[in-house]
């Protein structure tokens, strides 16, 4: 329903450290072909940080939130985690509005890895900070704005994507970016379903080259595929352009 409403690709892929994870993802239509996307990995795994996402996937069903607004969302989740959460425990999260049609974006940030934006000419990384939620009663969060450029894969993920463990190397932001490149000429060429699809394959096949399959945090990675922009204007210079390859 989001693909068609938002004239999108959408795709992810997860793998959990234990037989529950404490990775969680969503995404809300809100109106006029935008959407809400959140990202979120509460710190451990295992039944304790899975029941965690249920706690969150309770506050996101609720039907009168703010989707529309990351900062305010942020910190109204940050607020009700805060009330609900054991002591110690936490969560990252990216909470984005995306317009497809414009390629625009605004974000908030809890910490956690960067979203990270693929095109023909490379990766952009999209930088914000936040404190995690449920660590202080009464944050505050701010919003971050991006006009993205043409064509490509918006990807968010948790940091279980790249982190391969003890005594291995871990996955450069480059490496992903250009893992990306292919499924980035697919959205170039229109097919946005194909797109995010060889998004996510592509990460799961780059981890397996950098030997983090055996790694025990939880993965989580979701990849929206855009097409041509309309009416876009010049992209900002917010992030970091990293080359494929480089």
């Amino acid at each position: 329903m989001l693909q068609a409403e938002c004239g999108i690709g959408l795709a992810d892929f997860c793998q959990t450290g234990d037989a529950v994870g404490g990775d969680f993802w969503g995404a809300w239509p809100t109106g006029r072909g935008r959407l809400a996307l959140a990202l979120a990995d509460f710190a451990g795994h295992g039944l304790s940080a899975a029941l965690n996402t249920f706690r969150l996937h309770a506050i996101l069903s609720e039907r009168t939130l703010p989707r529309a607004m990351p900062a305010r969302m942020t910190g109204l989740l940050n607020q009700r985690l805060h009330d609900l959460l054991p002591i110690g425990h936490y969560a990252t999260m990216i909470y984005a509005q995306l317009d497809p049609a414009r390629h625009r974006l605004a974000w908030s940030s809890s910490g956690g890895p960067p979203p990270l934006f693929v095109d023909a000419h490379g990766g952009r990384t999209l930088e914000a900070s936040g404190l995690p939620l449920g660590v202080r009663a009464g944050e505050r969060y701010s919003s971050n704005y991006a006009d993205l450029r043409g064509p490509g894969i918006l990807c968010l993920f948790s940091d279980g994507l790249y982190e391969s463990g003890a005594g291995s190397e871990d996955i450069p932001t480059a490496a992903i970016a250009s893992a990306m490149s292919g499924a980035a000429a697919i959205a170039a060429a229109g097919r946005l379903e194909e797109a995010a699809s060889n998004a996510v394959l592509q990460l799961n096949l780059l981890r397996s080259r950098y030997g983090c399959l055996d790694h025990s945090d939880d993965v989580m990675a979701v990849a929206v595929a855009l097409g041509p922009a309309s009416g876009v204007e010049p992209p900002s210079k917010q992030g970091n352009l990293l080359m494929p390859g480089g």
